[in-house]
């Protein structure tokens, strides 16, 4: 167990000298003059969805919602035959 962490410590040394993991994030600028401007009028501007796009992602999120209400029912079954307790999941 102790060699599989020192090789996985070596390995993340390696990717981050090779600049492959990811770097911390910079701060935002702050926009001034013509880009100020530029921002602003992009930002007024309106870009309606697509009637077939909003489609995909409804039926995407009815999708995920009933996955999700599936999921918690079976969770609730469980915690029910099991006094409370879902064994599946650490329940700190």
């Amino acid at each position: 167990m102790i060699g599989c962490r020192l090789a996985f410590g070596l390995l993340s040394i390696w990717y981050n000298r090779r600049g492959i993991m990811a770097r911390e994030i910079r701060e935002t600028p702050i926009l001034f003059g013509e880009d100020a401007r530029r921002f602003l009028a992009r930002m007024e501007e309106r870009h309606p969805e697509p009637p077939e796009i909003r489609a995909r992602r409804l039926r995407n999120y009815e999708f995920m919602k009933k996955a999700y209400e599936h999921g918690m029912a079976e969770k609730r079954a469980r915690e029910a035959a099991n006094g409370g307790i879902d064994l599946w999941f650490d329940n700190v």
